[in-house]
């Protein structure tokens, strides 16, 4: 699940048309991401043992995390 989250470059640094594969690329991975999120809110509020793969976005962290619950519990993504 780790690996659904996107890398993006500071800069991308290719040809004019692979720039947009690559971006498109980013973005379909990003959208997937974001499409399976369960919920965002603060972290007190992450349900305790929702469906296995469900994602949550704690927005009182600094920085904003990124949690995935797991068979051991919640992981932090981010």
């Amino acid at each position: 699940m780790a690996n659904n989250i996107p890398k993006v470059p500071a800069r991308l640094v290719l040809k004019k048309d692979e720039n947009a594969t690559e971006l498109q690329r980013q973005q379909n991975l990003l959208s997937v991401t974001l499409a399976g999120m369960q919920g965002a809110d603060i972290l007190a509020n992450r349900p305790p043992s929702p469906p296995l793969g469900a994602t949550y976005y704690a927005t009182d962290t600094v920085p904003p995390h990124f949690y995935v619950f797991g068979p051991a519990g919640w992981i932090t993504l981010l």
